[in-house]
């Protein structure tokens, strides 16, 4: 009697046994068509991410996934999606082909090129698909066509790696490769050692030098004929000033960072045929304390150009103000040569808002083809900054274009000789507080280390410096300058030999 309950017992437990497995299995196949369902259905939560890599909106996730190759992605590159495929597999493939045969066929939400590449290759099926088709069932959104998938491939940025103890290592996608469970499929983005992570198209054309950076803000010289932003009009796309940046600048480095800013961000605008100095903000933090400066009128700015005439028989016609009186209106007045010149007013309104710009005449070179035969080197300070504000006031006020403004000269002959030179305006110097250093926690941090390490590097100690407040408290102030442009210097140059090597032929 003992001896049958006991094969009763073994019996029982083998049967509960086996029913668990069975259930085991079910559950886990049940689960992935559920999440098939879903990603089909436009439910889906995103593509999985290996450690080391950054999601859609770049950022870096950190400590999730457990590759067994973290070096996946080629050098120079960095992983940006990751996808895993079902332990499964495809099963809308299944459901599909199963459809076909049965002519019960229904819409279901595969791609129709897909549809149609099922159909034309027999030994596709929801364990062994190829990987654009895989690309395209596991990432909708990216990849809604099979051409994209097939074009991605091409590209090199797609990495393949196989299930398997003895398929550890990721392979250079081709579009004839099978994809089954539990494969493995990255894509890898251009990376540039040192630069912003998770860039997905290659690094524009565009020479911008760093005139300062630290890993709040940075100080560039943007160069002429590029636009600070793209805009639908114009149609730059990738070819501007925003995109290059983070090819150009490093990201913040200190671990007390909470807030960076996804890319480095300008804080304000140049028009695009305007070249000089632009202030990039790397953090929140910084991009709000620099629009609030620009807000109220601390950050001073002072621009060169170069204007289409004399202007001997203007001057009369506006108001002059001393050095020391144009700086406590607002102007950026800075040394006793500046102090004690003499400055022209302009105060008007444009687009219904008070327009206030302080100029003086440097220099003035004799030329052939401008007006008055002259070519008159100005300084320009801003204190408010309206829309085209220095080139507006110079054409319409002044009545001396700015050489090379296609957009205010009217097209007169003497403009039109200097137009395919590009507008010479440029803005040469910049001075504003630092937007973290001047902060409580900011001082605490340059008290404590970067104030050194800052005022000891040569290059950073140009352009940064401490000054004392009647109140006794200290303001960490950024001041940049650039030299004279070399484009001004070489019209200036040119137009001068030639003037006094054909002045006779003047009428």
């Amino acid at each position: 009697m003992s001896l049958f309950c006991f094969q009763i017992g073994l019996f029982v437990s083998l049967l509960c046994l086996v029913l668990l497995v069975e259930i085991h299995a079910t559950f886990v196949c049940s689960v992935n068509e559920w999440n098939n369902w879903k990603r089909f259905v436009g439910y889906s939560t995103g593509p999985s991410f290996i450690k080391g890599s950054y999601n859609d909106r770049g950022e870096e996730i950190r400590g999730v996934g457990n590759v067994c190759n973290q070096d996946v992605a080629s050098e120079g590159f960095t992983v940006v999606r990751h996808y895993e495929v079902p332990e499964c597999g495809f099963v809308e493939v299944d459901d599909f082909i199963s459809m076909s045969k049965t002519e019960n066929e229904f819409e279901l939400n595969i791609p129709r090129d897909v549809q149609n590449t099922i159909r034309r290759i027999p030994a596709i099926t929801g364990i062994n698909v190829t990987l654009p088709i895989a690309l395209v069932l596991l990432d909708k959104q990216n990849f809604d066509t099979l051409s994209k998938a097939r074009k991605a491939i091409r590209k090199g940025t797609v990495l393949l790696e196989k299930a398997g103890p003895n398929d550890c290592h990721s392979k250079r996608g081709k579009g004839d490769m099978r994809v089954g469970p539990k494969d493995k499929i990255y894509i890898q983005a251009l990376h540039p050692k040192g630069a912003y992570g998770g860039m997905t198209y290659a690094r524009p054309a565009i020479d911008i030098p760093i005139l300062y950076e630290d890993d709040y803000i940075a100080v560039v010289n943007k160069p002429a004929g590029y636009p600070i932003f793209a805009n639908r009009e114009s149609g730059h796309r990738r070819l501007t000033i925003e995109a290059a940046l983070p090819f150009v600048l490093s990201p913040p480095k200190g671990d007390h960072i909470v807030d960076a800013l996804l890319y480095p961000q300008p804080a304000h605008r140049l028009d695009k045929p305007t070249s000089g100095l632009l202030l990039i903000a790397k953090t929140k933090e910084a991009i709000v304390n620099l629009s609030e400066q620009f807000s109220s009128r601390k950050v001073k700015k002072s621009y060169s150009a170069i204007i289409n005439g004399s202007v001997k028989n203007l001057t009369n016609l506006f108001v002059t103000v001393n050095g020391s009186e144009a700086k406590k209106q607002g102007a950026f007045i800075e040394g006793i040569e500046e102090e004690s010149s003499s400055w022209f007013l302009i105060e008007n309104e444009l687009d219904e808002k008070l327009a206030v710009t302080f100029w003086r005449v440097t220099n003035e070179t004799q030329s052939l083809k401008a007006t008055d035969n002259t070519l008159s080197c100005v300084d320009l300070k801003l204190k408010t900054g309206r829309k085209h504000q220095l080139r507006r006031h110079m054409a319409q006020v002044v009545g001396r274009h700015i050489v090379g403004d296609k957009t205010y000269d009217e097209s007169i002959e003497s403009a039109m000789n200097f137009r395919k030179s590009g507008l010479f305006l440029c803005s040469r110097k910049v001075l504003f507080e630092h937007p973290i250093y001047n902060t409580p926690n900011g001082t605490k941090l340059w008290n404590s280390c970067d104030r050194e390490q800052i005022l000891n590097n040569e290059d950073s100690r140009k352009c940064v410096f401490v000054k004392i407040q009647e109140d006794g408290i200290e303001k960490v102030i950024v001041q940049v300058s650039l030299e004279y442009p070399t484009k001004f210097t070489a019209l200036l140059d040119r137009e001068a030999v030639r003037f006094d090597k054909f002045r006779d032929s003047i009428s």
